[in-house]
């Protein structure tokens, strides 16, 4: 089977679908995670395996430990979807020409390892989650990573135009993320009906020392924090507390110990997904939020 049909053959099964109610969200649910592969914890496999594991239980995100630190918030329903844009949120890939970074391969085929088991959009979830769900006191939310990702993997390969190719497709790119999250926060607020405390998490930089790199995520930060404030939503630093982390080591977030790290011998030296001690710090600037 060629990638064509498996596409469309994907594409039929969350059609066939679609009618279907939402997961049922338990009234027990204190928590709801929310967001792309930093809030899943997703961790690249070791060399030679496939390179996503049915391992779900081994995912430790920021919102695993913000539960383990607050009694109150114990009972945690995490619907992130590594690969999640902020446009893939609201409108699945399979039906649309709305592109993500992975996530709808885990929400396909339940084995990639979903910590919460849907095949819709993670919006369509969200709201029947915080509908059936009376008793929810947080809602976190990180998004935003994977819409740079797609402009970076649009100017590919790397080349004296590299540079200039990001820099033109970020305006428009930035455009579309605020429309998104203005969009993600209405559906929470309003059609979600959820009054709580809902926390964004700004996104860090996988190396400070990279300017065009860096600037381009501060960039998208400064959306988020315009947008959460229209929404009474707090925001979790995580940028600076990565910034912070990563002084003493000139901003090499690597060396710093934040990201997972490559075996020896790789042609790179670490993923960009954080290590446990980066989780914690994120956990950290959601909790400093709740204080």
């Amino acid at each position: 089977m060629n990638i064509q049909n498996l596409h469309y053959m994907i594409a039929g099964c969350l059609l066939a679908v679609s009618s279907l109610p939402a997961f049922a969200a338990s009234n027990t649910i204190e928590y709801l995670a929310l967001g792309d592969s930093v809030a899943f914890g997703y961790k690249p496999p070791p060399p030679g395996q496939i390179p996503f594991q049915p391992l779900p239980g081994v995912y430790m995100g920021y919102p695993e430990f913000v539960a383990q630190q607050v009694p109150a918030l114990d009972s945690l329903a995490s619907l992130a979807c590594p690969g999640e844009t902020s446009a893939s949120y609201l409108v699945s890939p399979a039906v649309s020409l709305v592109p993500d970074a992975g996530c709808l391969a885990f929400k396909t085929f339940p084995l990639l390892g979903l910590k919460t088991g849907y095949l819709g959009t993670q919006d369509a979830e969200t709201v029947a989650t915080l509908v059936n769900g009376p008793n929810i006191k947080l809602v976190t939310l990180n998004i935003g990573g994977n819409d740079l990702v797609l402009i970076q993997q649009a100017c590919l390969p790397p080349g004296p135009n590299f540079a200039a190719c990001i820099l033109g497709k970020l305006p428009a790119a930035l455009t579309a993320y605020g429309k998104n999250l203005t969009r993600i926060l209405t559906r929470i607020r309003v059609d979600g009906g959820y009054r709580g405390k809902l926390v964004l998490m700004t996104q860090f930089s996988p190396d400070y020392r990279d300017p065009i790199q860096t600037g381009g995520i501060a960039a998208l930060n400064i959306v988020m924090r315009s947008v959460a404030a229209a929404f009474n939503a707090e925001v979790a630093e995580g940028f600076a507390a990565f910034a912070l982390a990563s002084a003493s080591k000139g901003g090499n977030v690597c060396a710093a110990g934040l990201l997972v790290p490559y075996p020896p011998g790789s042609t790179t030296t670490c993923d960009v997904h954080p290590t446990e001690k980066g989780q914690k710090i994120l956990a950290d600037m959601v909790l400093r939020e709740l204080q």
